[in-house]
């Protein structure tokens, strides 16, 4: 049996070195290309495939367990598959070497670049046949060869230039006994491992470190203080607030060029159309405010913000290639290869709109610049961003998400929400105050209640008007509050009558039911 000891080897370890560091330098610059230039990138794709490949239960588990991490635990895992790639080709080229071969070769450098170019584009091409997606077809797929290679000649020139600079060289007549050399290699081994370890931590860590920051930086206001903190929401949640979700890595999503972007009308038409942004700013437009929530919301959540949005009905955009009779269905398709569909009949609701102003201002990049549909009542899935096609079908169509186990029809679910006061939070007895928000979608909320005692009695609270049919309310419940621990519930019951549901149940497939529970505890008055 082989001693471990002789597996991991000084000599090997001292070959890790150059690779690892290498391996960073690059892995860093590749990121930073590929999210400034939109190239396909491992870990999208990676997040493609697991959620095609995964049943709707699978999934549904997955992300019970992970919740709104998902995508930093995917995207560190695939950058730690990256990195270990560089290194495993590193060290295996390192096998050519000849004795006393101590400069930089040329020969070891491209063989390890040609390993790891091809790994990558095997393991590239296995996520995309598994997501069953066009996220690297084409001219996509010659961006993305060309950065690998780049990569890799990159990665194994710099290691060979690192390795070159480092190597250790004996001095005759300088070495140890065998005893204290002995000692030495174990002593040395012993520290290489411990700085292997060391790296492999930095690299696990600040991976997801990295990612997780810039999406905290983003997105960290659009409801965690709120939800969590004790603040009310506003009526109108500023554009930097307002949640995002797109199924893309955060700074993957599509950076549209307005002066090349066109909508194109097709399918079951009587004439294709292909539209400027100006074509559309010409219909008769509308201002009205919407709110917008993820179906993958969860109870108490932060994945709801309202904004104004402005632009023109659906319908006359369609209109103007003249639907033929046998369409029933409308899919959309946007930059980032996103699909999404809705039957013909509720695609020509006047309600229905192709926005570009949100809050008066142009769209942002991530909320779907230049044109978003806002599909009152359903979804945030069924209101796709960074609209390029519309296309009449005459039959439905299996968007990204339905493909994927979420619902086919996306209504809202009736929700209510505390958000004062904060989670676990301490109270002092007196004069005290609840307030949140609720929603129910197109059919409006007629009324909230409130429970101090964990939902045995239930009190009316004030309901605020509405901004539209289709905003969010926010209610208040003032109380005196004596010390004690508390568990306080809210319910709404919609514009039609119908109460909130009571079972919890998880957003997939057809969004999270359930009423919120604040605990609190309240203490003396000083």
């Amino acid at each position: 049996m082989v001693p471990i000891r002789s597996l991991v080897s000084l000599a090997t370890l001292r070959d890790a070195i150059p690779a690892a560091a290498a391996a960073t330098a690059v892995l860093a610059v590749t990121l930073y290309v590929a999210e400034s230039y939109q190239i396909p990138y491992l870990p999208s794709q990676a997040i493609d495939a697991t959620s095609s490949v995964l049943s709707p239960g699978g999934l549904s588990r997955l992300m019970s367990f992970v919740g709104e991490l998902g995508k930093a635990f995917t995207f560190a895992g695939i950058l730690a598959l990256q990195f270990a790639i560089f290194v495993v080709a590193w060290l295996l080229a390192m096998r050519w070497r000849q004795p006393g071969d101590a400069g930089v070769t040329i020969r070891r450098a491209l063989g390890c670049s040609a390993i790891i170019a091809a790994v990558f584009l095997v393991i590239a091409g296995f996520f995309a046949l598994a997501a069953d997606t066009a996220t690297v077809q084409g001219w996509q797929w010659a961006e993305f060869a060309g950065l690998t290679a780049v990569g890799a000649v990159l990665f194994c020139a710099l290691a060979e230039l690192i390795r070159w600079a480092l190597v250790w060289r004996r001095t005759p007549g300088t070495a140890p006994q065998p005893a204290a050399a002995d000692r030495t290699r174990v002593l040395s081994r012993r520290r290489l491992l411990a700085g292997g370890a060391a790296w492999a931590l930095v690299i696990a860590a600040g991976a997801p470190a990295w990612y997780l920051g810039k999406s905290v930086a983003a997105t960290a206001r659009t409801g965690v203080l709120r939800a969590l903190d004790g603040i009310w929401s506003p009526e109108i949640t500023p554009t930097p607030d307002f949640y995002v979700v797109s199924k893309n890595l955060d700074g993957f999503d599509p950076d549209v060029e307005i002066q090349s972007w066109r909508l194109r009308v097709d399918g079951l038409v009587s004439e294709e159309r292909t539209l400027q942004l100006e074509d559309l700013q010409a219909l008769p437009t509308t201002r009205d405010y919407n709110t917008l929530i993820c179906i993958s919301y969860r109870i108490g959540g932060r994945l709801i913000s309202n904004a104004s949005w402005t632009g023109a009905a659906l319908r006359d955009v369609l209109a103007l290639a003249g639907p033929l009779p046998e369409a029933t269905h409308l899919r959309f398709t946007s930059a980032d290869d996103y699909t999404e569909s809705l039957p013909l009949a509720a695609a020509m609701d006047p309600d229905v709109r192709l926005v570009w102003l949100m809050n008066d201002e142009p769209l942002t990049r991530k909320h779907g610049y230049p044109l978003r549909a806002i599909v009152p009542g359903r979804y945030g899935m069924k209101n796709p961003k960074w609209i390029t096609d519309l296309t009449l079908l005459d039959q439905d169509h299996a968007g990204y998400w339905v493909e994927r186990g979420w619902s086919s029809t996306a209504f809202i679910q009736t929700m209510s929400r505390f958000d004062v006061p904060a989670r676990m939070a301490e109270v002092q007895a007196g004069p005290a105050g609840l307030r949140g928000i609720a929603f129910g979608g197109d059919r409006g909320i007629q009324a909230i209640e409130v429970s101090l005692d964990g939902g045995e009695t239930w009190r009316a609270a004030r309901v605020h008007p509405a901004l539209s049919d289709y905003s969010w309310v926010r209610w208040e419940y003032d109380y005196t509050a004596s010390p004690g621990p508390y568990h306080f519930v809210v319910r709404a019951i919609d514009g039609d009558g119908v109460p909130q549901i009571m079972e919890r149940r998880d957003p997939l497939p057809e969004g999270a039911t359930g009423y919120h529970v604040r605990p609190i505890r309240v203490r003396e008055s000083t």
